[in-house]
């Protein structure tokens, strides 16, 4: 895949959390497939359970660290309920595991998130940067 246009998954993602409080990379793969939702490639779209896995990791990575210029910091987070979890979020967060290692981990595909404090209030306000493209 090139480019990509990404708004549509990444604003589904806000709005679930936004309604439900929680929700995993797993159930949002499977919430989009249900609506007919895709990744818009220059190529053409995609349905698939790896590439909409992966686009929904890209957009959940994007709101989990600080933005560079500081101003909308953390967006969301991640449920953490045990140490394997905690270390597994170290590794992800930091770059230490790749878009193949978290694919096929089922445990990260299940990990719920939710948002960060004052998170849910920049989505009320809008002041969330919403991911659009992504380009690789």
């Amino acid at each position: 895949m090139g480019h990509a246009k990404v708004e549509n998954l990444d604003l589904l993602i806000m709005k679930v959390i936004y309604n439900k409080g929680k929700i995993s990379i797993e159930e949002l793969v499977e919430l989009a497939q249900k609506r007919g939702e895709a990744v818009h490639a220059d190529e053409g779209d995609y349905t698939d359970r790896n590439m909409l896995s992966m686009i929904f990791e890209i957009c959940i990575k994007w709101h989990s660290r600080q933005s560079n210029d500081k101003t909308e910091g953390i967006v969301l987070e991640p449920i953490l309920t045990n140490e394997n979890e905690e270390f597994m979020f170290d590794q992800w967060i930091n770059d230490n595991l790749t878009l193949d290692e978290t694919e096929n981990n089922t445990a990260f595909m299940n990990l719920k998130w939710k948002f960060a404090k004052n998170g849910r209030h920049k989505y009320i306000k809008k002041e969330i940067n919403v991911l659009c493209e992504y380009g690789n």
